[in-house]
């Protein structure tokens, strides 16, 4: 990646990576920002916003994205992972990633809304507005 396309925060106490991604975005962008922050053993699920990305999936990489998470099922397997959109091709592309949640053993979902995601994760409701100032201070630093 030749610039920042994603910034994350690592919220120990809760057992989340919040991300949220930016501009234009391949599969591949999305599988080296993965590698970044799906190694942190101490951190526990994915908190992912695509509200502020284009995603831009090439031909086979869909299949390249299912082939990566397959070789990294010990380290995925026991996370779940929100994904947040905002437009009608966001929500395909995650549709897609979620059809191969049995193949990679992944808990793949998609939301269109922070409360949605803070609700399936069980977090409690007071915790919402601490992660939307996470996403609001990610949007404003780009």
């Amino acid at each position: 990646m030749t610039e920042e396309k994603d910034i994350y925060k690592i919220v120990l106490d809760k057992r989340l990576i919040l991300k949220c991604y930016f501009g234009l975005f391949s599969l591949s962008d999305f599988i080296a920002c993965v590698n970044e922050t799906g190694k942190d053993s101490l951190a526990g699920n994915f908190f992912k916003d695509f509200r502020e990305a284009e995603l831009k999936p090439g031909t086979g990489e869909i299949q390249e994205f299912v082939e990566f998470y397959k070789g990294q099922s010990t380290l995925y397997s026991k996370r779940e992972i929100s994904i947040t959109a905002s437009t009608p091709k966001q929500a395909v592309f995650n549709q897609i990633l979620e059809q191969f949640k049995n193949d990679t053993l992944v808990n793949i979902k998609t939301f269109s809304t922070l409360s949605e995601v803070t609700k399936w994760f069980g977090l409690p409701y007071s915790d919402l507005n601490a992660i939307q100032d996470y996403f609001t201070e990610f949007k404003n630093a780009t």
